[in-house]
């Protein structure tokens, strides 16, 4: 997990010192103690292929309204 740090602050059991606006990659323990403090958030990781490009979902364009009817204009 990662963790995007909102407050700068030193977390003695592993005696490390996390800085305000840095991402730091963490365990799930570690990761919910910090949430829980309210000294940061979880950042979702992004799958990437080996080149470093992220797979995206392919949008073909907007969902369709099951409400609406379908109208034929001429």
């Amino acid at each position: 997990m990662r963790v995007l740090i909102g407050r700068t602050f030193r977390y003695d059991e592993e005696d490390t010192l996390f800085v305000k606006g840095n991402d730091y990659p963490v365990n799930k323990k570690l990761a919910e103690w910090i949430v829980r403090k309210r000294l940061g958030q979880i950042i979702p990781e992004i799958k990437t292929n080996g080149k470093g490009n992220r797979h995206l979902k392919d949008q073909k364009g907007p969902p369709k309204d099951k409400m609406m009817k379908e109208k034929k204009t001429k």
